[in-house]
């Protein structure tokens, strides 16, 4: 995914920060996460991106689920997956 490489070369998502992600037919705007992680919000819920060695978590959220709780699952099933060498 062109953002992660983005995020390794300079910290920031790049060139996601200007167009941001399509995902079918929402656009969500990048909000800022680490070299491993890629956030993202639209109109009323988010995403957030975990890449692991082998796999891209992916968990998309509407209200009344917060950022915060998506971000937990998500990064927490992406961090077991890295232990698992997945």
């Amino acid at each position: 995914m062109k953002g992660f490489e983005s995020l390794e070369s300079s910290g920031h998502a790049g060139e996601l920060g200007g167009t941001g992600i399509r995902l079918g037919e929402i656009k969500f705007q990048v909000v800022p996460g680490d070299e491993s992680v890629i956030r993202g919000k639209s109109k009323g819920g988010g995403l957030c991106v975990k890449r692991t060695n082998t796999a891209l978590v992916i968990g998309v959220y509407d209200e009344p689920v917060t950022p915060g709780d998506c971000n937990i699952v998500v990064e927490n099933l992406g961090d077991y997956l890295k232990s698992l060498e997945y």
